[in-house]
């Protein structure tokens, strides 16, 4: 008896190329391209947004239903695409990812724990022989997007010292 889609999970072909750094987002800050982790209905999904907000859903490809090599050829598309023209070329009209079934809207107010990462898209060994799968536009997008992301959390840690520094003058008068 054949497994169902639900079954199946590519997640193990995509954990090694995640990096560990995390940054908190809220859904307004979401972009297009992103890898975003958070819950949702009491399960951990890791999605690649392809429109951030489009007729009040988040859409993207989930991570666990679609294989390495059939992301990547979406992933490591043209970064000038817009959301519209990476869904029409890179997954509505791509028999290999529309065969995976990975493209879900997700309701925003379910999602919680939202977080962004960051994926390495960099084709490895017998990935740069494949057919319809080139390297990433940016060869340095690991290192901007770590970048942002160490940058992004500076950000949030100045913001919440500045905040207790705050917080401590009221509560000693100063």
């Amino acid at each position: 008896m054949p497994r169902k889609r639900d079954d199946i999970s590519h997640w193990h072909e995509h954990k090694p190329f995640i990096s560990k750094e995390e940054v908190k987002a809220e859904v307004g800050g979401i972009k297009k391209r992103q890898i975003i982790r958070f819950t949702y209905d009491g399960k951990i999904r890791n999605v690649f947004v392809v429109h951030p907000m489009w007729e009040g859903l988040v859409h993207g490809l989930d991570l666990k239903r679609i294989k390495r090599k059939e992301f990547l050829t979406v992933v490591n598309s043209p970064l000038d695409l817009t959301e519209h023209q990476l869904y029409e070329h890179h997954i509505k009209n791509s028999p290999r990812v529309q065969e995976a079934d990975a493209y879900r809207c997700y309701n925003p107010a379910k999602m919680n724990g939202l977080r962004t990462v960051v994926y390495d898209s960099t084709l490895q060994g017998t990935e740069k022989a494949e057919p319809g799968i080139k390297e990433p536009e940016m060869t340095d997008s690991i290192q901007t997007a770590q970048k942002q992301i160490r940058d992004d959390l500076s950000k949030q840690l100045d913001d919440s010292m500045k905040a207790l520094r705050q917080s401590m003058k009221k509560t000693l008068g100063k």
